[in-house]
């Protein structure tokens, strides 16, 4: 791993600087390990860079002092290649996500960095890498880390509130009668204000842990509210649309996998009617298979895709469809 920032400056006079090169980049947390490639399958040099903005700048400027710099193959672009992906295709160059090399070809070749990071040129070389790394850059990288902060804002408050019922159910008498009958958010209120300062038996110490609980369960329900608006400020009020025409299942199939498909349309609109020649049509709503009658309308409505959990706190959601009608959010 270095230690300090390296030159950018090649070890070599490039002899041609317009002849096109690729780079591959095998990343890790604190260093990426970059390797130059020719079209021609020569590598022409190989060097680590720390994974910091600097070693960022100097290792495009590296690798284009060798030639044109167009194509680059780079592992893991969704966790420790997010940073130089972005500013790879910042520079105008084409990111193409590479897999980890196959165990038989560890074998072969061994495992090291320089290695890896070859192979990842290659990899791009020979179009055994062809899928192109996401952009992690839009409104769906933000919908992503809104997502995963708010899935677990929700397990820690279940986890409060099924803590919560349980200290209940072992409480004095006097102290459960007192809480009886109330709703959820009636019940957290009203924990809250529990008074917890008489003394340290088991029943105080018990009021001083509903409140503890309760105080927990009104933090998160904010965070939840408060990511909750984050996401409609994002939400563009568009449906997207992603249709294939194919008469058979392989050619459905060879239009997802091929990376720039010329029979795949993506569009966007705010409603959608798919009409069809028979009295029913299967469709697929958020991950589930449905037969819906013709002709089904889609439209985009507010949270219509939340799944309906009976859990404390949580109002019942809307269903996502009624009758020959679909709904959908983004």
């Amino acid at each position: 791993m270095p230690s300090i920032t390296q030159p950018a400056a090649p070890c070599h006079i490039p002899a041609n600087t317009n002849e096109e090169i690729l780079l591959g980049v095998d990343t890790h947390k604190d260093f990426h390990a970059a390797a130059i490639v020719t079209v021609l399958g020569a590598t022409l040099d190989g060097r680590t860079f720390p994974a910091t903005t600097e070693g960022y700048r100097q290792l495009v400027s590296w690798a284009r002092s060798f030639g044109a710099l167009r194509r680059a193959g780079v592992e893991c672009t969704g966790s420790y290649g997010a940073a130089l992906a972005r500013i790879l295709r910042a520079e105008g160059i084409e990111v193409t996500e590479v897999n980890q090399p196959d165990k038989a070809a560890r074998r072969r070749r061994g495992k090291t960095d320089a290695v890896d990071a070859e192979a990842a040129a290659r990899a791009v070389l020979s179009g055994r890498a062809t899928a192109t790394a996401k952009t992690s850059d839009g409104p769906i990288e933000a919908l992503r880390l809104l997502k995963l902060a708010k899935a677990s804002e929700i397990k820690s408050r279940t986890q409060a509130i099924n803590q919560l019922k349980s200290v209940l159910i072992s409480a004095e008498a006097a102290l459960r009668e007192s809480l009886a009958g109330l709703s959820n958010p009636h019940l957290f209120k009203r924990c809250a204000e529990l008074d917890d300062s008489r003394g340290d038996g088991p029943a105080d110490t018990a009021r001083h842990v509903l409140k503890l609980l309760a105080g927990r369960i009104q933090h998160l329900t904010g965070e939840i509210d408060n990511l909750n608006g984050r996401r409609q400020r994002l939400n563009s009020g568009l449906l997207g649309v992603f249709g294939i025409r194919a008469d058979r299942a392989a050619e459905a199939t060879a239009l997802l996998l091929d990376p720039q498909p010329a029979g795949l349309a993506v569009l966007t609109a705010r409603e959608i009617i798919v009409e069809a020649d028979r009295e029913d049509i299967q469709a697929g709503i958020d991950g589930e298979a449905f037969t819906l009658p013709a002709p089904v309308r889609c439209r985009i409505e507010r949270r219509a895709l939340r799944v309906p959990r009976r859990r404390p706190g949580v109002p019942q959601a809307r269903p996502a469809w009624t009758g020959g009608m679909c709904a959908g959010s983004q």
